[in-house]
């Protein structure tokens, strides 16, 4: 009888010790994840944030533009921002038979330069899945524990939100600008000197390169063009241009 009771004290105090250093882990785990939302939450520019009935977060920003970066255990946060509305996408890591032997290609869908951005987060691991739907984007991360790599996931994940389709600019023989005109009248000349870009409403030189539309030939400076995402002109929104000089 003795020795029974002995040995259920034994128990009970293996039982205790062994609690008490899952206790201390969960501890210090719980601050390496307040240490990592909080260092992020100062590179966004935002907050940290720990709900009494809610996960922790970070509310921040990038360029302006909201984002919240939820942490949801087991090394993972969720990220969800605002996007265009014309975007649909969505991103999956491969089958789990093919990545046992590193050979699976993530299914993709969406927008090439969305694809283009996200798709080599997923191969690498460092991003789980993505959902771009309804103008909002959702994402689970696999978090680091530097924060400065889970901030850089968040703005990949902003910038290809945000970004638009790309626009082309088509050099053109010079021949193909039509013959230039020796003499012109002085009116002409005038308006030449006024011209101003659509985009960014800046002068343009007379012989500087421009980006004229393919459509309604209006004329932008070629990074105005492409920064805009096309044509700057109302009701156009054309997304290929020639390349020409401003008196071609």
């Amino acid at each position: 009888m003795a020795g029974e009771l002995f040995g259920f004290v034994l128990e009970l105090f293996a039982f205790g010790a062994t609690s008490t250093c899952e206790d201390d882990r969960r501890r210090v785990r719980r601050r390496e994840v307040a240490g990592l939302l909080e260092r992020a939450a100062e590179l966004l520019g935002g907050r940290y944030r720990k709900p009494w009935f809610r996960a922790p977060r970070v509310e921040g920003y990038v360029e302006g533009r909201s984002v919240d970066v939820i942490w949801r255990g087991g090394g993972r946060v969720d990220v969800r921002l605002p996007a265009r509305p014309e975007h649909e996408a969505w991103g999956r890591p491969g089958p789990w038979w093919r990545r046992l032997f590193g050979r699976a290609e993530p299914a993709l869908e969406g927008p090439a330069h969305v694809i283009e951005a996200l798709g080599p987060l997923l191969r690498e691991g460092r991003l789980v899945r993505f959902d771009l739907t309804g103008g909002w984007l959702s994402a689970r991360v696999s978090a680091p524990r530097d924060p400065a790599r889970l901030v850089a996931v968040v703005r990949a994940l902003a910038d290809a939100a945000w970004a638009s389709p790309r626009v082309s600019v088509r050099a053109v023989a010079r021949e193909d600008a039509g013959p230039r005109v020796a003499a012109r009248p002085a009116r002409k000349a005038r308006a030449e000197a006024d011209l101003r870009c659509p985009y960014c409403h800046d002068e343009i030189g007379p012989d500087a390169p421009v980006a004229r539309c393919a459509a309604c030939d209006a004329t932008h400076h070629p990074t105005c063009f492409e920064e805009g995402g096309g044509c700057s002109i109302a009701g156009c929104r054309e997304r290929t241009a020639r390349a020409a000089r401003a008196r071609a």
